[in-house]
């Protein structure tokens, strides 16, 4: 069977059972395909396409839509790992996609497109108050029209990403479903570009907070910093600098010290980097009961990095966002020093447990870290790796351990 072939027959067989929520039947096709000849990445074009299809008409609750977001990131572990790692670690998304439509609600939107303009900039303000209003009718059809334009794709993401920043219910899951998403949607070219991004709307739509984002509106304003100038700014932090920003970031003045390296040339990413270094601290304090908050912190904190990779205007929102979520509940005192004969974290043997893990207990947030892990892995300077490191140790040493999906597959696939 040609591998062409092959993909349609098993998305016309695993759509039906990922609705139905049947998570046995989902292994035992994975298997049986993987038996087959079935690619890494041809699943995950499926799975990318089941996902449009189950969430495009979808009205969130409070519950994080994790799974679609999340087999972004089991791609991306899975192009690092053999064929049969590869399609196990995607076959953990599968089998959360199932289980969480055994909750869903469908509710079908008709998109409102009879706007009086079509510039991007009128649809972009139609989007994103639609999104503030919780009008999916507008916001489905202020996507559907920019889309449409020439650099439309620019604009939305810039549009979601701003939106994702203003709210962090589910531990910020709203801006780690965009990010991931719209780099789902660029590895499949845009091809169901509306299908994708629909349910990344309608979640955002879910509800905000009003609080925060006026705190991040007057944040903004009070840096004094022009987009053109936050892009500008080159100056890279030294590790000295990096431990006492984060020490701020943490339990100090966080937005005048943020304020003032803004204003003194220092990079977005060198202020990434320091946001990264914040979240290893959150989870180096290697607290079992608030693992997976922490988790949730760092995976949030790479999203930012994301998204300021993404994003051609308003890169603050994001940023501060992140600081400010970094700030909020810490008791953990200083930064603390890293022993330099410390354990190192091997990102490929790292990336090959987290395959192993089954996706309902932590619900994927294990897998969008390792992915996390091993993209900040190449991303920090070599003097802040040690906490990156560290982190990934008591990551792997304090997470319960579950396999049953790894079990049923191996026994069916050989």
């Amino acid at each position: 069977m040609q591998p062409n072939e092959l993909a349609g027959k098993l998305y016309r067989d695993l759509t039906p059972l990922i609705q139905n929520g049947d998570t046995e039947g989902v292994i035992r096709s994975v298997a049986r395909y993987h038996v087959e000849g079935m690619e890494p990445d041809a699943l995950f074009g499926i799975l990318v396409r089941i996902g449009s299809l189950r969430y495009s008409y979808e009205r969130f609750g409070d519950e994080p839509p994790r799974s679609f977001p999340a087999i972004n990131a089991c791609n991306n572990i899975a192009r690092r790992l053999s064929r049969e790692e590869g399609v196990l670690v995607l076959l953990q998304a599968a089998v959360r996609m199932a289980q969480e439509a055994k909750v869903a609600v469908d509710a079908p939107i008709t998109p409102y497109t009879d706007f009086p303009q079509d510039e991007l900039e009128f649809l972009s303000e139609v989007l994103i108050k639609a999104i503030l209003a919780r009008n999916l009718e507008r916001a489905d059809g202020a996507l559907e029209k920019m889309l449409q334009q020439p650099r439309g794709r620019e604009w939305v993401a810039d549009m979601l990403l701003l939106a994702a920043s203003l709210d962090r219910r589910g531990n910020g899951a709203k801006l780690i479903m965009a990010t991931h998403v719209l780099e789902s949607v660029n590895k499949l070219k845009w091809e169901v570009g509306f299908g994708m991004l629909r349910p990344v709307v309608h979640y955002l739509a879910s509800g905000h907070y009003e609080k925060q984002r006026r705190f991040l509106e007057k944040w903004v304003a009070e840096t004094d910093i022009e987009e053109r100038t936050a892009f500008a700014n080159s100056r890279d932090l030294t590790l000295r600098e990096a431990i006492a920003l984060a020490d701020e970031i943490l339990s100090g003045d966080f937005r005048g010290k943020v304020n003032h390296a803004l204003r003194n040339n220092v990079s977005l990413k060198s202020l990434a980097d320091v946001l990264v270094l914040t979240a290893c601290e959150w989870i180096g304090r290697g607290e079992r009961d608030s693992l997976m908050s922490s988790i949730d912190k760092f995976n949030y904190c790479h999203a930012v990095r994301m998204a300021l990779d993404w994003l051609g205007r308003d890169p603050l929102w994001s940023l501060l966002s992140g600081i400010e979520y970094m700030h909020e509940g810490w008791e953990g005192g200083e930064v603390s020093a890293i022993a330099t004969e410390m354990e190192l974290a091997d990102p490929l043997e790292f990336s090959r447990w987290v395959a192993t893990q089954d996706g309902e207990t932590t619900g994927l947030r294990l897998h969008i870290f390792a992915d996390a892990f091993m993209r900040e892995e190449q991303e920090l300077p070599a003097e802040f790796k040690p906490y990156l490191f560290r982190a990934a140790n008591v990551v792997r040493a304090r997470v319960t351990e579950s396999l049953s999906v790894q079990y049923t597959f191996n026994a069916l696939a050989g």
